[in-house]
């Protein structure tokens, strides 16, 4: 059992207040015992920076983190499930971005991004 998640648009790009909609995709084998599936969206900012060769600073910053039970159990039977989910963005996260270790500020060095996941979890 791999579970995947599909998405409602071919080429996802969103946007601030936009809603991501999918649907997680579980192909079992067997009938499964679990007591919930949960579904996350996380977006997070994170930092590296080398201050003049001597000192590393670190941060790291959510911007959203949602979660969502889209399934409760006691289980799942054999077969293939498709189980829907939707997030609504908040208005005010940033965009992705991803810059590398290359990235020059004046004497020092730093690499950082800001992405955004959606997970599976089953408990």
């Amino acid at each position: 059992m791999i579970p995947h998640i599909v998405f409602h648009e071919n080429n996802p790009n969103y946007f601030p207040g936009d809603t991501v909609n999918g649907i997680l995709v579980i192909n079992l084998e067997s009938e499964m015992s679990m007591a919930k599936i949960d579904i996350s969206l996380e977006g997070r900012a994170k930092i590296s920076m080398r201050v003049r060769k001597k000192r590393i600073l670190h941060n790291k910053e959510f911007y959203v983190q949602l979660v969502s039970t889209v399934f409760q159990g006691p289980s799942l039977p054999r077969g293939e499930h498709r189980i829907p989910f939707a997030f609504n963005l908040p208005q005010n996260i940033p965009s992705s971005f991803h810059s590398s270790n290359n990235d020059s500020f004046g004497p020092s060095k730093a690499k950082g991004n800001v992405e955004y996941k959606i997970k599976a979890k089953i408990v």
